[in-house]
């Protein structure tokens, strides 16, 4: 058996950082590929209909080497799916299709929530507009968790809103902005967590700050995606000097066969 190539489905007219963060991090060959969806509108609806193009993505990584496929951008993974439905199950249909196990971000997250054992949980929604608000929180309560509260940068104040998708401030917050976000958000207390959305969101470099300024785990959707291949892919930890000599803490567990 050769050695694992993750495959990353990024989303249209993004220039995705994940396959080079992915092999500076685990030491993978990583490649990756946007959607290509013409003149693309960003609501929620247009997104529920791109598992199509999703599906000839992963498939054409598969046929460049990939063994597994990630699916980068929240709703991607769960946008048009039943409620009660899980991101999972998306995963599947795609991967009969390309013939390769399939994570995203979405399942990732959910999977890493399950590790901890959060069923209270506060929502750091970063750039999103009220409707994808309102329909994010609905579906993480469907799923099972009790919600403290869903908050984007506008709604805390930490940018003047509405928020702008052609302004890359809103889109690609600072690490200062993601932990007013993820504190602000914590202001109702009992959370057990923070799920932390957005992938324009990133959090590789800024996550032990997050998590010891929140005080509990940082669930985002660029490690929960990450944490969800490594498993896939049973890569253990390496550490990989200079920049990671030690293990991160949101590292996963690997079940290893024996």
């Amino acid at each position: 058996m050769g050695s694992p190539v993750a495959g990353f489905v990024g989303p249209p007219g993004w220039d995705d950082p994940s396959p080079a963060e992915f092999c500076s991090i685990t030491g993978v060959a990583a490649i990756g590929s946007s959607l290509d969806l013409g003149d693309f509108d960003w609501s929620l609806d247009r997104i529920a209909t791109t598992e199509p193009a999703i599906v000839e993505v992963a498939v054409d990584l598969v046929a460049r080497g990939a063994t597994a496929i990630g699916i980068v951008g929240t709703p991607f993974g769960w946008a048009g799916l039943d409620d009660d439905e899980r991101p999972r199950c998306r995963n599947d249909r795609i991967a009969r299709a390309c013939d390769a196990p399939v994570v995203s971000a979405a399942s990732g997250m959910l999977d890493w929530l399950d590790d901890l054992g959060a069923r209270r949980v506060a929502l750091a929604a970063t750039y999103y507009d009220r409707d994808w608000c309102d329909r994010w929180e609905r579906f993480v309560k469907a799923q099972g968790p009790t919600v403290t509260l869903c908050a984007s940068m506008a709604d805390l104040d930490i940018v003047e809103g509405p928020l702008d998708a052609a302004d890359e401030t809103h889109w690609a917050p600072t690490p200062e902005q993601i932990e007013q976000t993820v504190v602000g958000v914590l202001r109702p207390a009992g959370a057990d967590a923070v799920i932390l959305s957005g992938a324009g969101a990133r959090t590789v470099s800024c996550h032990e700050r997050l998590a010891a300024a929140a005080g509990v785990p940082v669930v985002s959707a660029d490690l929960g995606l990450y944490r969800s291949l490594i498993r896939t892919i049973r890569h253990e930890w390496t550490a990989r000097p200079p920049r990671h000599v030690e293990r991160p803490t949101w590292w996963p567990e690997i079940e290893i066969d024996v």
